[in-house]
């Protein structure tokens, strides 16, 4: 499974690559989207690294490698988020559907066995966001549920995912 999501990152960055390399009129700016990419790091139940690519002011594409630090699941997740604005400057809210896919392993020591494998699901995203002016810090939190879909079994806490990302702007 490393493999995979290794090669899953390589061509999620090589897919981002041209969006990083346009650029944008400060004019045409708006308090969601300074950058058209953002990439950082996601922390949570599932600490991830997180990119994020803007298709238009208002809606991003968001990718999520999600590293075994608090969690026993390794995995990608994309997300398609929508933006709005509040009301300072900067903040602004997002709220989006995804899927994932995860490699995921639990041993259990009373009965000497384990079992895991591949996981799929579905993702919804909920947050506020802040861009401080001036500077190319994106700071966010969400709370991020997870329904896993094939196998059933799936997450134990799938409504409990809340995170705070720190992404730097490009």
């Amino acid at each position: 499974m490393k493999k995979y999501a290794t090669l899953i990152a390589v061509l999620l960055t090589l897919w981002m690559l041209p969006s990083m390399a346009q650029e944008k009129d400060p004019s045409e700016q708006t308090t969601t989207t300074i950058g058209r990419f953002q990439i950082g790091l996601r922390l949570g139940i599932a600490t991830s690294i997180t990119g994020r690519v803007f298709t238009d002011d208002h809606t991003a594409i968001e990718g999520l490698i999600s590293m075994p630090i608090f969690d026993t699941r390794v995995g990608v997740t994309g997300l398609y988020e929508k933006f709005g604005r509040l009301g300072n400057p900067g903040l602004g809210f997002f709220y989006g559907v995804g899927a994932h896919a995860e490699d995921y392993t639990v041993e259990f020591v009373k009965n000497a066995h384990a079992y895991g494998g591949l996981i799929f699901g579905v993702d919804g995203i909920l947050g506020v966001d802040y861009i401080f002016p001036n500077s190319p810090i994106n700071l966010s939190l969400d709370w991020k549920p997870a329904i896993d879909v094939v196998p059933l079994f799936g997450n134990p806490l799938p409504l409990l995912e809340f995170g705070a990302s720190i992404r730097y702007i490009f």
